[in-house]
C-alpha cells in the first residue's frame, strides 16, 4: 500500500473515532518523529545519558537524562558526544494529552522495526501511519 493511501485510511478512521484533523496530523507528526529516535538510537546515533559520572570524549561530564548525538563508530578514536536537544518527551507528552483528550490509552514501542505508538480507544485501535514501515 503506498504512503499516500495510508495516510488517507488513517486519517478516515480518526475522524471516525470522533479525532479533530490537527490531532490526528500532531499524532501523525510525533509518531514519525519518534520513529525517527527510536532508529537513530538503534543506530547508536543518539544516546541518552542514564548513568551518574559518565565523561564525554573531552572528560565533562555528561548530563544525567540529557541527550547526545554519538559520532565516530566507524573511525579511529572515541566516541565523540555532542548535547543535543531532546524531542523525545515532549513529543511523548502531546501524543498523551491528545490520549486523555479522546479517553484513549497508549501503547509504546520502542523497536524501530514497528509502529511507535498505537492509540486504544473502546477496542478500536488507530496507528498513525511512518514512511518507513
Amino acid at each position: 500500500m503506498s504512503y499516500a493511501k495510508w495516510l488517507a485510511q488513517y486519517h478516515a478512521k480518526a475522524s471516525l473515532l470522533g479525532m479533530t484533523y490537527e490531532d490526528a496530523e500532531t499524532l501523525r507528526r510525533d509518531a514519525q518523529r519518534l520513529d525517527t529516535i527510536n532508529i537513530h538510537e538503534a543506530n547508536g546515533n543518539l544516546e541518552r545519558c542514564e548513568e551518574e559520572g559518565r565523561k564525554d570524549h573531552r572528560g565533562r561530564p555528561m548530563i544525567v537524562g540529557a541527550v547526545y548525538q554519538v559520532f565516530c563508530h566507524d573511525g579511529p578514536g572515541p566516541l565523540v558526544y555532542y548535547k543535543t536537544r531532546d524531542m523525545e518527551t515532549p513529543a511523548r507528552a502531546r501524543i498523551e494529552a491528545i490520549a486523555a483528550r479522546y479517553g484513549a490509552t497508549v501503547e509504546w514501542q520502542g523497536d524501530p522495526r514497528g509502529l511507535p505508538v498505537k492509540l486504544i480507544l473502546d477496542d478500536r485501535e488507530l496507528s498513525p501511519p511512518c514512511r518507513d514501515n
